[in-house]
């Protein structure tokens, strides 16, 4: 794929920072760590509140009187609204290089990753134990808690309006609280500000990215994985619970193989597309460039991203197969659990993988931050 001009949401993707601005971000490790954190925590809530009523479908839709196909478009509703993963990426674009960004997004994308299989286990435990009302009442409480800490902590990182990080935000774009922000940050306060005036994304420019050449492919793909992991996920607790005749709590435990194996794919991807990215530099004879990062107009960024999916996508068709067979064939509970532990950890890494590669290809974040949704539905 050729690449594309980038516009000033990205201008750090192609490293076209200002030449005075003598590295890529003055956020220091501690920093880099705390703002993943957060971003981690806030991605953590858009899955877990489309997957943690689950196991209690059943009871939702015996006490509402409805039938399940309707409860099920509910979870399409819950997809609609979801957009984090985008921002997420977002977020590590512009505080970490090139050469760094796999492990950084890895670790920003465990919350999104962790959550379908976590969100299960709370709820069926919920639905278990108390009611199937608390499930609501907890996701409210804590997504509570978590847009406090979001408005308290979380630093502003666009490039277009702090830069590299020395520039000091003002107005909506400042951290109530800035005990994340870097010295070099604080030693900016008297010196270079930014007034950016709020741009609204349009909902209607991301229709052309569809058909665009550099990304349509990757749409494609990224949503029959996704459709695969959504059909899975969704079907799991009535399969389970009419072949097997588990509880809400059991089948809420049955999530797990799939989340631990999302959760190590959020980690081993990023070191993977870290390395991918090294060895094609080196094949290439491109210094990286550590401090101020990499010039990725001059890179072939698509052949270093997409280097290793290949293996994602082979094991992770060969065993949505085998996880189809082995519950026709009403085999022992074990093998499809383990064949979703497999599943969840090759889907996980053609995400990541595949994000990397859409996110570098879009003139503005906040187009694929109202594409992804969609495309997923």
């Amino acid at each position: 794929m050729a690449p594309t001009p980038q516009s000033n949401a990205l201008d750090h993707e192609v490293g076209t920072s200002k030449p005075a601005e003598a590295c890529y971000s003055t956020f220091s490790k501690k920093s880099k760590r705390g703002i993943v954190l957060l971003v981690a925590l806030a991605g953590f809530f858009s899955p877990l509140s489309a997957n943690i009523y689950f196991p209690a479908l059943d009871y939702i839709a015996s006490d509402l009187h409805v039938s399940l196909e309707l409860m099920n478009l509910t979870i399409t509703a819950y997809l609609i609204c979801q957009g984090t993963i985008a921002l997420a990426i977002s977020v590590v674009a512009d505080i970490a290089p090139p050469h760094q960004r796999g492990q950084y997004v890895g670790a920003a994308l465990s919350g999104p990753n962790t959550a379908p299989s976590i969100g299960p286990v709370l709820g069926g435990v919920l639905a278990e134990r108390a009611n199937w009302r608390w499930i609501f009442w907890f996701l409210a409480i804590l997504s509570g808690i978590c847009l406090l800490l979001i408005l308290l902590l979380l630093p502003e990182t666009a490039r277009n309006i702090v830069g590299n990080g020395s520039v000091f935000p003002c107005g909506i774009h400042r951290a109530q609280i800035s005990i994340l922000q870097s010295k070099e940050q604080h030693k900016a306060h008297k010196a270079e500000r930014r007034d950016t005036a709020l741009r609204l994304p349009n909902p209607l420019s991301c229709l052309r990215i569809i058909c665009h050449k550099n990304t349509s492919f990757v749409l494609v793909s990224n949503a029959i994985f996704y459709m695969n992991y959504s059909c899975m996920q969704a079907s799991l607790a009535p399969l389970l619970m009419r072949i097997y005749g588990l509880n809400a709590l059991q089948v809420g435990l049955t999530y797990l193989p799939y989340g631990v194996g999302c959760g190590l794919a959020s980690y081993a991807a990023g070191k993977i597309i870290d390395r991918d990215y090294k060895k094609t530099a080196t094949s290439m004879g491109i210094t990286i460039d550590r401090v101020r990062g990499d010039d990725i107009g001059k890179f072939p960024i698509e052949r270093a991203r997409l280097r290793s999916i290949w293996y994602f996508i082979a094991i992770s068709t060969a065993c949505t197969i085998g996880y189809g067979w082995t519950l026709q064939s009403t085999t022992h509970v074990a093998v499809p659990l383990i064949l979703q532990f497999l599943c969840g950890l090759t889907v996980t890494g053609t995400f990541n993988v595949s994000l990397k590669v859409l996110t570098r290809n879009l003139q503005d974040i906040s187009e694929y931050t109202i594409l992804e949704p969609r495309i997923k539905c």
